[in-house]
């Protein structure tokens, strides 16, 4: 009887006698054909009929602490973002103030001037027959730089030298640098504050015997800083109201 059974019926038999829920009369019926059938035998010693695995739920304590740490991952970011965010909007606002009150007032000066860079920082030169013309841009953010200066073409002699600081919402500010004992091996700069109309302002603290020896010195040199003044409107005008 063995040799009548086919290996088609004994291939659909296997899984039930590898798993060992197959009849008696089967089971004995399978092994008999083993014993004259090698390629069933070896197709049964094969067969490996994987365990369905259950699916692992996910630990909560686990699933809970990962969402919180995503959480405070998110805060840690949007913080960073608001900071960054906060401060080029401040870096912005003090570049535009930077620019518009402090730059674009210097830099209407300059036009037709030559840059230079003989001293620190970028500056911008010229000069006609009697007076030199100096333009130090502003440093950047720098609200307290910059400065523009006039003074008489002499070499052999320390002379006195205009300061300018052109404002865009405010009166033009001026001074003077007035040197003394010029000649000798030691000699002073006195700084004098001054208006567009030639008066003399003096600073706070000053002694009244400081601001009577500072009046007296603008009016021993006040026509001398007429002139380097009238050369300042000749050659910027309406920029320095």
């Amino acid at each position: 009887m063995k040799n009548e059974i086919h290996c088609n019926v004994i291939v659909d038999l296997l899984p039930l006698y590898h798993d060992g829920v197959c009849s008696e009369e089967s089971r004995q019926l399978i092994e008999e054909h083993f014993e004259t059938c090698q390629e069933c035998r070896r197709l049964c010693q094969k067969l490996n009929i994987p365990e369905p695995v259950p699916e692992l739920l996910p630990d909560e304590t686990e699933t809970f602490r990962k969402f919180s740490k995503k959480i405070k991952h998110t805060r840690i970011s949007n913080i960073i973002l608001i900071i960054i965010s906060i401060m080029m909007f401040l870096l912005g606002a003090a570049s535009l103030s930077w620019y518009v009150l402090k730059y674009r007032p210097y830099a209407q000066l300059c036009e037709g001037m030559q840059a230079s860079r003989e001293y620190k920082g970028f500056q911008y030169y010229t000069e006609d027959e009697n007076y030199a013309y100096v333009v130090k841009m502003p440093s950047y953010l720098g609200f307290e730089s910059g400065f523009v200066r006039v003074s008489p073409l002499q070499t052999d002699k320390m002379s006195i030298v205009l300061f300018i600081w052109p404002q865009i919402n405010a009166e033009t500010e001026f001074g003077v640098m007035i040197p003394q004992n010029a000649g000798q091996n030691n000699y002073n700069l006195i700084a004098l504050s001054i208006d567009k109309n030639m008066q003399y302002i003096p600073e706070k603290n000053q002694s009244p015997e400081q601001i009577q020896t500072r009046e007296e010195l603008f009016a021993l040199y006040h026509d001398e800083i007429k002139a380097l003044m009238n050369a300042a409107q000749d050659k910027w005008g309406e920029n320095l109201e």
